[in-house]
């Protein structure tokens, strides 16, 4: 980054000039960490203050780029530790930290909490003072201010979840899960805690079963645990029966049994097949988005089994949800075959699954193919 800076104080506002960068004079003066109010910052123009900071607003520059090392070596270890675990919330969850001791303090003690209360605070638009007296308060009162269940045991199992998120996004969806005191129970009794463990409290509950849990741990991404409810809600398309579901504690054994079915399923008569979704759905729907020369849509009940035969997945168990237009299936043609599903969603049609031969993944060439696809006929 074009841009140059004043030497580092300890505790004088950090200077750095941006005119180069933005072709107009611009200086960002971003308190330091040792500040009383760590990493608020304004903006001048000249003479002019031209904004200032909210509690947990960004400047819009990474760390390494508001501060010179000496500044950022001065930050306790286990503070950047803790904010650089979750990239995307790396300055709000630093600032929060730099606060006070016992913000800092709950932030050790209860590392899940207390990026769930900076969150909270972030969206609530709560400024330093509204936040530090919710750190001072009980760890109850926290959990009832976001709109959870204000007890001790959920702060206790807040407390032994391991906590590894990977997108802020994901922060989000953790939140509505623990508002469902019926999803929780399930993880009362779970040994080892991390956020993918949640992750999979989004399936319906009578989907839920003590095994599920044991194929996730902290070592395991937000990926292996999607996958997990792709391969179960792909199982139950073609025929898993709840009683063979809950007899697997491991995902090899998950994926054994969907292969095993998804084989089963694909050995039909195709006519036959086709003839009866004539029958139960009448003409093939037609495309919601136009296709090029290397992303097709299926135009008849046969192309869509007959994807699913050729690429060995489930796809043509998904009549159902074609028919009534939630889903729709197309075939990509680029540098590998793959099968494309998108789902209709009120803010448009939107990315469902992107698979290959056996469900295998997408290189990143294919998957930018399409979201670009998508992207040019979404708007």
């Amino acid at each position: 980054m074009n841009s140059s800076s004043v030497a580092p104080h300890p505790h004088q506002p950090h200077i750095t000039d941006l005119s180069a960068l933005v072709g107009y004079p611009l200086q960002l003066n971003v308190n330091p960490p040792l500040h009383g109010r760590p990493l608020f910052w304004e903006s001048w123009r000249g003479g002019e203050r031209l904004a200032r900071s909210r509690f947990l607003e960004k400047p819009g520059l990474s760390l390494a780029n508001l501060f010179p090392r000496e500044l950022i070596e001065s930050i306790p270890s286990e503070v950047l530790t803790m904010a650089q675990s979750l990239p995307m919330f790396e300055f709000e969850l630093m600032q929060a930290m730099l606060l006070t001791k016992e913000a800092a303090e709950l932030a050790h003690s209860n590392r899940l909490l207390f990026v769930l209360l900076v969150a909270h605070a972030q969206k609530h638009r709560l400024d330093e003072n509204e936040f530090l007296r919710l750190v001072q308060s009980k760890r109850t009162h926290i959990l009832q201010v976001m709109g959870v269940e204000a007890s001790n045991s959920l702060v206790k199992i807040l407390a032994r979840t391991e906590a590894n998120f990977e997108y802020y996004s994901d922060v989000v969806a953790f939140t509505k899960v623990l508002r469902s005191p019926e999803k929780m129970q399930h993880l009362r009794h779970v040994k080892q805690l991390c956020v993918q463990h949640y992750d999979l409290l989004g399936l319906e509950p009578a989907l839920v079963w003590p095994g599920l849990f044991e194929m996730v741990n902290a070592q395991s991404t937000f990926i292996t645990a999607r996958q997990i409810v792709r391969l179960l809600r792909d199982s139950i398309q073609v025929g898993a029966t709840r009683g063979q579901l809950r007899r697997l504690n491991t995902l090899a054994g998950l994926r054994a049994l969907h292969d095993e079915l998804v084989v089963r399923f694909n050995q039909f008569d195709r006519t036959q097949k086709v003839a009866t979704y004539q029958r139960l759905h009448g003409n093939y729907p037609n495309p919601p988005l136009e296709g090029t020369e290397q992303i097709q849509p299926l135009a008849s009940w046969n192309d869509l089994l007959e994807e699913g035969q050729k690429m060995h997945h489930c796809v043509g168990s998904y009549h159902r949800q074609v028919a009534s237009r939630r889903l729709f299936i197309y075939r990509v043609m680029g540098n590998e075959r793959l099968t494309l599903s998108i789902i209709n969603t009120p803010q448009g049609w939107r990315l469902d699954e992107l698979r290959g031969y056996c469900n295998a993944l997408p290189s990143y060439e294919s998957s930018e193919l399409v979201e670009e696809w998508l992207r040019e006929r979404q708007w």
